[in-house]
């Protein structure tokens, strides 16, 4: 019989125990919980101290099940640790192993546990399987030190601790194995000391990684959030010079930053230019994108009432500087007073307008090539004359392509519906309805896009009514 030392299983099988539920909450603290290493982790230990705990008698009569019970606990912790062990294997160092096998290892290992399981409760004889889930063991390891040394489990500083500790447990695991097989002169069994070793290790070095990432995720927040304020100072501080009503702004980026930018340009107190752009993509390489599109823009100030030659201008600044990205764009001039609209697009969704006269709302016909894809391109410019009371509604794809559960898009047809049936409401009441059914036809409890959005809403000033703001 083998040698049992109470005293230091229930110590270590405590420790085990207490520490894999440790080990859960902190996971469950931690920013970072995409990673699943300190979970996997702690089933192993969990599953490692109901081993050691289960065939002690104290523990046993401590908590009161028949003894049938506890052999079935006990073997069936022996069974799945394999499962749990090597599933570890993959997540902590980052790899599957030569022919995916540490994946084929902890897989086969689920179905062996059902079987062994199934055969012990079958037989009524908890540990029946234990030669087989031995033999497997051997062959686990002898396969994960073989990893090792043709470089698959690769060398990382910070685990140093793990990768020692991992020589010592195999080396004590191998010796049980032969003790048990009864290819020793001894029956001494060191697999608590072993696994403790090994176990202490690796928490050390989740806990350096964890913290490691703590610090890293700390670092992009901040770079972050200066990144969101350099690009909200690239957005217009003020807006045309018309009243505050005529003319509401709804910007929401999908990320931190977004891809989407928007800006006014300014004449006098009738003319006024509006751009609404959108960058592929979104987050951090959109928005740097966006601040070259600023940068293309501000360049084409003395071609602001031509949005043709505009778009052309911005065309040939970006082409070729964008990578893989490219760059939408509707420009819109305003000239109240001759009461006309000049619009050109670029790739982007058309603006919607609806006469309140005339009862209708529809798409501005224009469109052409996105900037940024080919060289020395032209562009059209759609005149539109302007009537009292006219709407405008300049947005980008973030809109009409939030999709519903079942994968519908909101749609520019939709977006058409609102504005005709919401005439008679302000700029800022129509936004902030067009908002609310974007929500609603996203079933989410916020509005969580898919995609960066901005929607721009202008009125046009009845006839004798101030245009200017006062």
């Amino acid at each position: 019989m083998t040698t049992d030392l109470h005293i230091f299983d229930i110590a270590v099988g405590s420790i085990l125990v207490f520490n894999g539920i440790a080990v859960f909450l902190l996971w469950g603290s931690v920013r970072s919980r995409s990673s699943i290493e300190l979970p996997a982790f702690a089933v192993c230990w969990l599953l490692y101290g109901i081993r050691i705990l289960g065939p002690v008698e104290a523990v046993r009569s401590a908590i009161p099940i028949p003894p049938i019970v506890w052999d079935y606990i006990t073997f069936g912790a022996y069974y799945t640790q394999g499962v749990a062990a090597w599933f570890f294997v993959e997540v902590f160092w980052r790899t599957k192993g030569v022919f995916n096998c540490f994946r084929r290892i902890w897989q086969f290992h689920i179905i062996f546990v059902i079987v062994a399981m199934t055969v012990d409760l079958y037989n009524g004889t908890p540990g029946s399987m234990l030669p087989y889930h031995v033999n497997l063991l051997l062959i686990y390891i002898l396969t994960t030190i073989a990893n090792y040394f043709t470089g698959h489990i690769r060398y990382e500083r910070e685990s140093a601790p793990a990768y020692v500790a991992m020589v010592i447990a195999s080396v004590i695991i191998l010796h049980d194995v032969f003790a048990r097989l009864g290819w020793l002169p001894w029956t001494v069994l060191f697999g608590a000391i072993g696994n403790f070793v090994l176990a202490a290790a690796i928490c050390y070095t989740l806990l350096h990684r964890a913290l490691n990432n703590e610090k890293r995720l700390a670092t992009i927040e901040s770079e972050l959030h200066t990144a969101r304020q350099i690009q909200h100072s690239l957005l217009p501080r003020k807006g045309p010079s018309i009243e505050p009503e005529m003319l509401s702004v709804r910007y929401i980026p999908m990320d931190a930053v977004g891809g989407d930018f928007y800006d006014f340009i300014p004449i006098d107190d009738h003319r006024f230019g509006i751009m609404v752009a959108d960058v592929t993509g979104h987050g951090i390489p959109a928005a740097l994108i966006a601040t070259m599109v600023k940068t293309a823009s501000a360049s084409q100030s003395h071609a602001v009432a031509e949005p043709s030659r505009v778009l052309a201008g911005m065309n040939d600044a970006l082409y070729d500087q964008t990578d893989d990205h490219f760059v939408t764009v509707t420009y819109a001039y305003f000239d109240l007073e001759a009461r006309e609209l000049r619009v050109a697009c670029a790739g982007h969704p058309p603006p919607l307008i609806y006469s309140p006269a005339r009862k209708i709302s529809n798409e501005i016909d224009i469109n052409g090539i996105a900037l940024g894809v080919l060289p020395a391109q032209s562009y059209d410019t759609a005149s539109i004359p302007l009537t009292s009371g006219d709407r405008v509604v300049i947005y980008s794809d973030g809109v009409t392509e939030a999709e519903a559960p079942n994968g519908e898009q909101f749609s520019a047809e939709r977006l058409l519906d609102i504005l005709a049936e919401h005439s008679n409401t302000t700029t800022a009441e129509f936004a902030d309805y067009t908002l609310r059914q974007l929500i609603g036809w996203t079933r989410k409890p916020r509005l969580a896009l898919d995609d960066d959005l901005t929607l721009l809403v202008i009125d046009v000033p009845e006839n004798g009514e101030r245009a200017t703001r006062t």
